[in-house]
């Protein structure tokens, strides 16, 4: 604020307190010289913990806050258990050459916790990004309260339009719960207007959601959100929340929920959205569910795309592998889904359901060793399939799946009542595990087709050959 004003007219020759003012002028009620120590910016490595130039994660961010920064900052922290919570305001100077890291000084996420158990709603966080831009959290481990059920326990809270915040490599841990409540979730942003978050290789542990972000609006889009290549592990809800996006990637990323009812919940994401090779076994309701999400037409605008994906719903309650509900635009390509939920009625690998324009269905395995449906469209969803064909579908009920407002006991009833799915298949896939879904099945093996745009590796990241193995895997069969 030093000296950052202007004169104005009619002129203001004093302050507050009745202080002259400098010229050039100072910014606000007070007139002031600054402390010597505070004109410098800040630039590039500075230590956090007992010895470093700082002790605590506070006495840090008050001084990044007080100089700003003029090129990029690190603080590599010391190994060590901190017990705080702190909050960076927008830092002075930062910008996307000047970003703020902090990050444990030997790069090991278990050699730095920070803790930190919430009272109540206006200290539930570890770590709040209050409208501060450009700052990376990296290589630690992250902990609120960990007292089972606990009502506040969230540990990276975003406030306002964050740009640019990365959260890599860190390990999460939260209360354990069998809740969905928005105070649980372990790294949440509620409606904010922004162009890029990155959530990328982190291992998160409870919370009721692990990751929830949500845009401003179904009319005002974010966009840059990327949650990728992380690993989720017994959220008491679901692993990955994202609402009101462009272009979000969900991709890489493993998930296992005992208790789980949600892989990837993905409302109003439109655009070129990605959910590709994601491992998610969940023990009810949605592996992954796309609500009310619009594709790109492909030019200039990319179609959604759904790839790759290795998805188990178990249990006894409803289950749907993959949902699309009043989606268009949408790529449903070599995904392997494996339903194994006892329930007959609502155990279904494919589900497309209300009005749905130009989804693409092709060389994917539905299976449902459960009894219940491969594939489940409804009259609307029908209407918008354009392609539906080389799919292997496989149950041990007694319908292999629904179409429009009738069920069909086999796979050639289905082909003549939908006019689609002519070169599909149905089989048993052989999957190594209930969870696992990597196939041995001959059946499948070089009985896909080629698709557009072009998916050239699997689920593991193998080239695909020519034609195509059918799911998730690509594979060589033994002899």
């Amino acid at each position: 604020l030093d000296e950052a004003g202007t004169a104005v007219s009619p002129a203001i020759s004093t302050d507050f307190d009745g202080d002259a003012r400098s010229a050039p002028h100072d910014i606000g009620a007070d007139a002031f010289v600054p402390a010597p120590s505070s004109t410098t910016p800040m630039a590039g490595t500075y230590t956090i913990g007992s010895g470093g130039n700082y002790a605590t994660f506070t006495a840090a961010v008050n001084d990044l806050l007080l100089k700003g920064v003029s090129a990029a900052v690190t603080f590599e922290v010391i190994s060590d258990t901190y017990i705080e919570r702190f909050s960076i305001a927008p830092v002075p100077g930062a910008s996307s050459t000047n970003t703020v890291t902090f990050t444990s000084q030997s790069g090991t996420a278990s050699d730095v916790i920070v803790y930190y158990a919430a009272a109540g709603a206006g200290d539930n966080y570890v770590v709040q990004f209050n409208g501060a831009d450009y700052v990376r959290i990296q290589n630690m481990t992250l902990a609120s309260n960990s007292v089972p059920n606990s009502t506040y326990a969230t540990v990276i809270l975003f406030t306002g339009g964050v740009e640019g915040a990365r959260i890599e490599g860190n390990n999460f841990i939260g209360t354990s719960t069998g809740g969905a409540a928005a105070s649980q979730t372990l790294v949440y942003g509620p409606n904010a207007l922004y162009t890029s978050r990155i959530v990328n290789g982190n291992t998160f542990t409870d919370g009721s959601w692990a990751v929830a972000l949500t845009g401003y609006s179904s009319a005002l889009l974010s966009s840059g959100t990327q949650v990728n290549n992380n690993t989720f592990d017994n959220q008491g809800y679901g692993f990955i929340f994202l609402e009101n996006q462009s272009a979000a990637r969900v991709n890489g990323n493993t998930g296992n929920g005992p208790a789980a009812d949600r892989g990837a919940e993905l409302q109003y994401c439109d655009a070129g959205l990605q959910v590709q090779k994601n491992n998610f076994s969940v023990s009810t309701g949605y592996g992954i569910y796309l609500y009310f999400c619009d594709g790109g037409t492909g030019l200039p605008t990319p179609r959604g795309n759904i790839s790759n994906n290795m998805i188990n719903v178990g249990g006894g309650g409803a289950a749907y592998g993959i949902t699309l509900y009043y989606c268009t635009y949408q790529d449903v390509y070599f995904n392997s889904v494996n339903i194994t939920s006892s329930n007959l009625a609502s155990g279904l690998g494919l589900y497309v359901v209300g009005t749905t324009t130009s989804v693409n269905v092709v060389n994917n395995v539905f299976a449902n060793p459960g009894g219940g449906y491969a594939v489940y469209l409804d009259a609307a969803g029908t209407a918008g399939i354009n392609t539906s064909d080389y799919n292997a579908m496989y149950t041990t009920g007694n319908f292999i799946g629904y179409w429009g407002s009738a069920s069909y006991a086999m796979l050639s009833d289905l082909q003549s009542a939908s006019l689609k799915d002519a070169a599909s298949i149905s089989v048993y896939p052989s999957f190594t595990s209930s969870t696992d879904l990597h196939s041995v099945s001959p059946w499948l093996d070089e009985a896909g087709t080629a698709v557009s745009p072009a998916i050239a590796t699997d689920f593991d990241g193998n080239a695909r050959s020519a034609p195509h193995d059918i799911g998730a895997d690509a594979f060589v069969p033994a002899p």
